[in-house]
């Protein structure tokens, strides 16, 4: 804490005032440093959400709905002002916008939002430095345009069932996926299971040569991946030998001499990876790899030579993807050496919007009522446990393909989803959610949670949650 105190310190100094200075330019570095902070931890998500900004800030800063420091407010006709900067990643530009009073206050460390602070007063400050913004139109509309960028999204809606911020992720479509993947090479794709992580791999594979898809697991190991001696049979005995032998990392490589290729690695973390991928991370998001002597791998040639030498345009064609369950507690973490290599994108549950837009056949409109029962629980979850507690998507999909059978569907319900909320309620110990969970659920499934400690017994470890037919 102390260490991050100071880093606050650093980057944004306290001032104290009774309004807005005139903005030196010390004041607007200050800015631009809020911004990164900005697009670091807070783009798409909700500030209380982020640990860090309470670290940094404390509570001024922690909004239960990131709007116009009110709720229900973002985006709305108050929210005139936008912070806006251009942004070069790769020779491509992309425009970006942020909150001007929020980000302004954070790089000022400004704890006052009323009296003389105003959106307008701040606007002659800013028109005076060389920061851009941009002013809301009256009839435009930032909820579609930008809102669900900057916040992930509106947390102003005023219909009945309210929307999720954590359960959509719109600024990350498939398409903009396949060209990270295409781009950035080694890219992580992490969430919570069920939200189309590894269904990207069918729409993608085919924009490679070569595809390779491996499933890793606890006995995952470097004499599969990277290679080792295995057994195998005599061309000329028929009897049991063994052999130094290329793994799928190797092949893929040799793969990689003729065009682009994909190695799609599933359930990445699942292994222990450092040891899985060994002295070869060091090739990983390399432009310039050693050569590496690696013995018993199948590398050997006729001077017996066993050596690793690959040329430019392997690498350059060798793209990782990896997918990560985040909500598996059993799983291992990954390194510091992986994640600086790999791009990681985080993919999140989709929203009844999404899911409709992808409803050729109107059978997700026919379940409307189980989306929203789900999108309710999912709100729930989140609010309580964590982001990584939520359900994935691809249940409302399994659950479209029974529109027009009730009864199916409610065997999902009681023999998947709920089991899924149970095993999440029994590793946290959070009992206390049952009776809000069931408040959701009852009239939609016909369905409830039974806490077995109620009846006095099954207390300690004998104590479990079943799944009951509502009473009449």
């Amino acid at each position: 804490m102390v260490r991050i105190n100071q880093l606050h310190a650093t980057l944004f100094p306290m001032v104290s005032m009774g309004a807005y200075p005139d903005l030196s330019d010390d004041d607007v570095n200050k800015i631009w440093k809020a911004m990164d902070f900005f697009d670091e931890h807070l783009r798409g998500k909700r500030a209380i959400d982020v640990p860090i900004v309470k670290e940094l800030y404390g509570d001024q800063f922690q909004l239960l709905s990131n709007s116009n420091f009110t709720k229900g407010k973002w985006p709305t006709k108050r929210n005139t002002f936008l912070l806006k900067r251009t942004i070069t990643i790769e020779k491509v530009e992309s425009i970006k916008y942020y909150p001007l009073k929020y980000t302004v206050h954070l790089a000022l460390d400004i704890p006052e939002w009323k009296g003389k602070f105003t959106s307008n007063r701040l606007e002659t400050k800013i028109k005076a430095t060389s920061i851009r913004y941009v002013h809301k139109e009256e009839n435009e509309d930032w909820l579609k345009d930008k809102g669900a960028d900057i916040w992930g999204d509106d947390s102003s809606s005023s219909t009945e069932t309210k929307s999720i911020v954590t359960n959509k992720s719109p600024s990350v479509k498939i398409k903009d996926i396949k060209s990270i993947i295409m781009r950035r090479k080694l890219v992580v794709l992490e969430g919570v299971p069920g939200t189309g992580k590894t269904h990207i791999y069918e729409s993608i594979k085919e924009n490679f040569r070569h595809a390779t898809f491996l499933t890793f697991h606890p006995s995952s190991d470097y004499s599969t991946f990277v290679g080792g001696i295995r057994p195998g049979e005599n061309e000329t005995t028929g009897k049991l030998v063994f052999n130094p032998t290329k793994g799928h990392l190797l092949k893929i490589l040799n793969e990689a001499k003729k065009g682009k290729v994909l190695l799609w690695i599933d359930e990445l973390n699942r292994a222990n990876v450092p040891r899985v991928f060994g002295d070869l991370i060091s090739l990983i998001g390399n432009k310039n790899p050693p050569d590496l002597h690696i013995p018993n791998v199948g590398l050997k040639n006729d001077d017996g030579d066993e050596t690793l030498s690959l040329l430019p345009n392997q690498i350059k064609r060798l793209h990782i993807v990896a997918t990560m369950n985040t909500s598996d507690r059993s799983v291992t973490p990954l390194d510091a050496a992986l994640r600086r290599r790999f791009n990681f994108i985080r993919l999140h549950p989709m929203g009844e919007e999404e899911l409709f837009k992808t409803d050729s056949k109107d059978n997700l409109r026919k379940i409307k009522d189980d989306i929203t029962c789900f999108e309710q629980l999912n709100e729930s979850l989140n609010e309580n446990m964590g982001v990584d507690a939520m359900m994935g998507h691809s249940y409302l999909f399994e659950m479209s393909k029974f529109a027009d059978e009730d009864s199916k569907r409610k065997l999902l319900w009681k023999f998947s989803i709920l089991p899924n909320i149970i095993d999440t309620l029994l590793i946290s110990q959070n009992f206390e959610l049952i009776n809000e969970i069931n408040t959701i659920i009852k009239n939609n499934t016909g369905l409830e949670l039974v806490d077995s400690a109620q009846d006095g017994v099954g207390k300690g470890l004998g104590r479990m949650i079943l799944v009951k037919e509502v009473s009449e």
